[in-house]
């Protein structure tokens, strides 16, 4: 599916607003799911280490630290549509004059829409979860740091089935950089599938609303997502840019 969303008429905000359209967060049932989540953090110290970053201690990687911060909430309170993916189809202008989309879907990379699973197969996957955690970093719009920040999240990942929690389905900050060049720029099939990661956006989840949802239930308003506007000009906002990833688990 193509979408078109001229440059004049669209920015994120409004089309996520567009899409969300009466949906807010209700605080009785915020504050009943923290305590369903908050319990399950408790019973579990892997996760509380993933909450305070202590983890980082056993992940082997040279730039875990681009990690900044971690939690966890409900996959209840994560709002999923079709229409999220239109995000990524957004066109931007550039420092060369070009006003185009995301390079992943530019590019035909094969962790972006439209390859990416539909709405409803990452609603079951939700529904098969008990939480889903966040990995925020911060200030990264280096194609290769966005690669670490793959390379880091299989390490999260084995690091908590390692620790006996199941990881039902991880989700990538922006397009999957695992390859040198992705298979799909070329039609051809994906080279590396077990290491495809798509990421929360490619498959209509609204990070924005999630992220809302972390600093309303965290109390840490850096949470929070300011939307990029510009690429490689002077009016683009980098100290703000957010890269945010995602794991869904069981425990």
């Amino acid at each position: 599916m193509t979408f078109e969303h001229p440059i004049n008429i669209h920015t994120p905000e409004k089309l996520l607003n567009q899409i969300r359209g009466q949906s807010v967060f209700k605080q009785e049932i915020l504050q009943q799911l923290n305590s369903q989540v908050y319990l399950m953090l408790k019973k579990k110290n892997v996760l509380q280490s993933i909450s305070d970053l202590t983890f980082l201690d056993e992940i082997h990687h040279a730039q875990k630290d681009l990690i900044r911060r971690a939690a966890f909430i409900s996959p209840k309170l994560v709002f999923v549509s079709e229409k999220i993916k239109s995000l990524c189809h957004l066109k931007y202008e550039h420092s060369d004059g070009r006003i185009d989309p995301c390079g992943g879907i530019k590019k035909n990379y094969l962790a972006c829409s439209p390859y990416s699973p539909n709405e409803s197969e990452i609603k079951k996957q939700l529904d098969s979860s008990d939480l889903i955690c966040f990995l925020q970093a911060d200030n990264l719009t280096d194609m290769k740091q966005q690669k670490y920040l793959h390379e880091i999240l299989f390490e999260v990942e084995n690091y908590l089935r390692r620790m006996g929690i199941l990881v039902v389905m991880s989700f990538g900050a922006g397009p999957c950089r695992m390859c040198e060049q992705c298979a799909g720029e070329l039609h051809e099939e994906c080279y590396a599938p077990v290491k495809r990661r798509f990421s929360l956006e490619s498959c209509g989840i609204d990070v924005g609303w999630a992220m809302e949802a972390v600093a309303l239930i965290t109390g840490n308003e850096v949470w929070k997502l300011i939307w990029l506007k510009d690429f490689g000009l002077k009016s683009e906002d980098k100290e703000s840019f957010k890269s945010v990833m995602g794991i869904m688990l069981r425990v």
